[in-house]
């Protein structure tokens, strides 16, 4: 049956190792260091898969649903905004300089 979840499935499980064969473990053992062990569950037609360590992403208090976090994402976006108004401006300024040359 080759449907595009068993072919996905496939080049995962099959292909990406047998080419990316340090690649592959390494990462393999990054996420799960970070992530903990896997546990699958099958509701319906719905997969569901958890990880041991993602009670402490999804913390209310220091997770990344919490407010502090949130802001500090804000903060951190606005702060990359106000960058880019500067080189939007000199872009745009360039472009002005480029359209009116003869």
């Amino acid at each position: 049956d080759l449907t595009p979840d068993v072919i996905c499935h496939r080049a995962v499980s099959l292909f990406c190792p047998s080419i990316f064969t340090l690649q592959s473990s390494l990462f393999q053992e990054e996420r799960t260091d970070a992530c903990g062990k896997k546990s699958r569950s099958v509701q319906g037609n719905d997969v569901k898969v958890t990880y041991q360590a993602s009670s402490v992403y999804g913390d209310p208090v220091f997770g990344l649903t919490s407010a502090m976090f949130q802001g500090f994402l804000f903060l951190i976006v606005f702060l990359w905004g106000l960058a880019s108004v500067a080189e939007f401006r000199s872009i745009s300024v360039w472009w002005n300089v480029m359209l009116a040359l003869p």
